[in-house]
This record gives C-alpha cells, structure tokens and sequence, in this order.
C-alpha cells in the first residue's frame, strides 16, 4: 500500500472544524435544548415532539430509504 498519503499528517483545516461544530450544534445541541424546553414549559409538547420526530424516522427508514436503494426508481427519482 504504498501511496503519496501514506505518511501524510492528518491536518484539518481550522474552518472545517468550525463549520463541523456549527453543524453539530444546529443539528444535535439545539433540537435537544429545544424539546427540553418545551418538556419543562409544556406538560404535552415532549410527546409531541418524539411522535413527530419518530414520524419523521420511521417514514424516512421504511419509505425513502429502500426506495433509493433500487437503481430504476432512484434515476427516475434524481437521485433524491
């Protein structure tokens, strides 16, 4: 396995790191304190917000995923 990379040093540049922070906290950190929030203000709203986000999960693994897995339907798709 030789190859210019081999003994090249891992070096990630300090905006990507930024932005995989950024990204981290907008899609985790925030989607977490939001439903905290509302669990704390709200007697409702935490069940709610887990039927909505299972909603999402469920319809997502069984529906759109498989679909995309078979060649014909994803190029008539887009690639979506």
């Amino acid at each position: 396995m030789d190859g210019p990379l081999i003994n090249a040093p891992l070096t990630i540049s300090s905006g990507s790191l930024a932005a995989m922070w950024a990204t981290f906290i907008v899609t985790a950190i925030l989607p977490l304190a939001g439903w905290l929030f509302l669990t704390r203000r709200w007697k409702g709203a935490g069940t709610a917000v887990m039927a909505g986000a299972l909603g999402f999960y469920l319809t997502q693994m069984v529906i759109r995923i498989p679909l995309l897995s078979v060649p014909a339907v994803a190029g008539a798709l887009g690639g979506l």
